[in-house]
């Protein structure tokens, strides 16, 4: 895959691209039970990608210790074919419609001041991307900076979620975003009465 030069990492190419799809266990996190008040502490790559792998994570508590580079050049890197947290798990077709089945973040992430970087999507068909497909109705996320980023969609897309249905606080974002519908930090954001 040949990334355009607007998503080239420091001018160097991506010879692996890997999917998120690849089935993955939840990496064991830094220390917290996910709770509120003794949230997951994410330091990692691993850490930060498992919350994708694993759906039984989407309503936890998290906040990060550490700044995340997801360099797609680094040791272990990659190229992100869809959202990297509360992804479609997978996609039907009925004639002209399209049924997707997709589970929304609904936990809280406190990015405590640090950034993930060097976030690349490079997103199929009629995918929705950011770091989040959707931010659901109880999901929060707070004090997180992105840095670097570039997302290639061809549907709705966000650096930080493609949905916001939740609360975004305290949020800042590096980004060049392309697709269909797009927005820097968020690609669609819904308000709800609350």
């Amino acid at each position: 895959m040949v990334l355009s030069r607007s998503c080239r990492v420091w001018g160097r190419f991506v010879a692996v691209v890997l999917s998120l799809g690849i089935s993955a266990r939840a990496a064991e996190f830094a220390g917290g039970t996910g709770e509120p008040n003794d949230p997951y502490q994410i330091a990692t790559v691993a850490q930060l990608v498992s919350l994708g792998s694993d759906p039984n994570l989407l309503d936890k508590h998290f906040v990060l210790i550490a700044d995340i580079d997801l360099d797609p050049n680094l040791p272990g890197g990659r190229v992100f074919t869809q959202a990297v947290i509360a992804a479609e798990v997978h996609s039907t077709r009925h004639g002209d419609i399209v049924y997707r089945q997709i589970t929304a973040f609904d936990g809280s992430l406190d990015g405590n001041g640090h950034v993930v970087k060097n976030l690349v999507i490079d997103a199929a068909a009629d995918r929705d991307v950011g770091l989040f497909e959707i931010v659901g109705t109880s999901g929060r996320v707070q004090n997180l900076g992105l840095e670097n980023v570039c997302i290639k969609g061809t549907s709705i897309a966000g650096g930080l979620a493609a949905y916001n249905m939740g609360i975004v606080l305290g949020c800042h974002i590096s980004a060049r975003v392309s697709g269909g519908s797009v927005g820097g930090l968020i690609g669609h954001n819904y308000t709800h009465p609350k």
